[in-house]
């Protein structure tokens, strides 16, 4: 994998979080990309205020997922 690449698919997913999701997917890979948005999703739930982060914030990530038809 290149690093360029996964530059590129981390900035996307910054910048245009779940909307970035069908770009990301084709520059690393469904895997890596859902990795990318997981984190990205945690931390704008809040997973970084807390240690350790509130079991919620999964289940809030998870709700977005399904809803977006990801899992």
């Amino acid at each position: 994998m290149n690093i360029d690449r996964l530059f590129q698919a981390s900035k996307t997913i910054e910048e245009e979080g779940i909307d970035g999701i069908h770009t990301t997917i084709e520059l690393v890979g469904k895997q890596t990309a859902l990795s990318l948005l997981i984190t990205h999703l945690r931390r704008g739930f809040g997973s970084m205020n807390s240690y350790p982060a509130g079991p919620e914030i999964d289940e809030k990530v998870k709700a977005v997922l399904i809803k977006n038809n990801l899992l």
